[in-house]
């Protein structure tokens, strides 16, 4: 079973370049390079990757490099950003559920679930998961909150939505997932949400294999970093923290 889930967004290179991605996910852009770098290294490892938004580098680069270190992975896609400027396109999205791997939703819009009606969070969750199931002719149960924005109502209707799973973007070790247990329904299975640690555009070996590791204090620095981020969020509200966010990469 994996120990912990890693949040990877876009991967540039000669066949994708950062120009093509959205200023917003610049942070968590990642070479081509790096990513092979960082697959060598978890090479054997207990690590679930997963790969949030849509980005074009899926097809370019995540598809042959995980190949090549026999990886799995789950890639969490936004219906409404397919086929737009940067991003995968249908028959690409096929390619990478033809290599085995698994694709859940991202939300149909990538509005934050909170932020919304019942009615349009229900929307949310429904159609993008429709949609998915009937271009790609998968079974979709994971779901990745957009912006990593959930509480008890988002969990709720995910559940009445038919997923298993649900990954945030908070911090911590896997529960129970393990991506073998896709596509095995289980009565009266309880909606399990299970935590990650997202890879950013300065993630370096060092802090990565500290993370696998277990070094005390790195983890520490990871969870006072979410305290703070969190108490922000409670502060400014979902819209405010992100404009402050923005504020600060432009």
């Amino acid at each position: 079973m994996n120990t912990i889930a890693l949040m990877y967004h876009g991967i540039f290179s000669a066949h994708h370049s950062v120009s093509n991605m959205p200023a917003e996910d610049l942070p968590y852009a990642i070479s081509e390079s790096t990513f092979a770098e960082h697959l060598s290294l978890l090479n054997g490892k207990p690590v679930q990757l997963t790969f949030d938004d849509g980005d074009a580098g899926w097809y370019y680069s995540a598809l042959p490099l995980l190949k090549e270190f026999q990886r799995k992975a789950i890639f969490f896609v936004t219906p409404e950003l397919i086929g737009t400027p940067g991003y995968c396109d249908w028959e690409q999205l096929r390619a990478l559920v033809l290599a085995g791997h698994q694709v859940g939703t991202h939300g149909l819009t990538h509005r934050f679930l909170p932020d919304l009606t019942e009615q349009q969070c229900v929307d949310e969750l429904a159609i993008s998961k429709s949609i998915l199931e009937d271009r790609l002719g998968v079974k979709v149960t994971t779901l990745s909150f957009p912006g990593g924005r959930f509480g008890r109502r988002e969990v709720q209707l995910a559940k009445r939505a038919g997923y298993q799973f649900c990954f945030t973007s908070e911090p911590g070790r896997l529960k129970t997932f393990d991506i073998d247990m896709l596509g095995h329904d289980e009565p009266n299975q309880a909606l399990i949400i299970e935590p990650r640690i997202a890879v950013r555009a300065d993630t370096g070996n060092d802090w990565l294999a500290g993370l696998i590791e277990g070094r005390t204090t790195l983890w520490g620095r990871i969870y006072v970093v979410h305290w703070i981020k969190l108490v922000l969020k409670k502060l400014l509200g979902n819209q405010g923290y992100h404009g402050l966010y923005r504020l600060l990469r432009s």
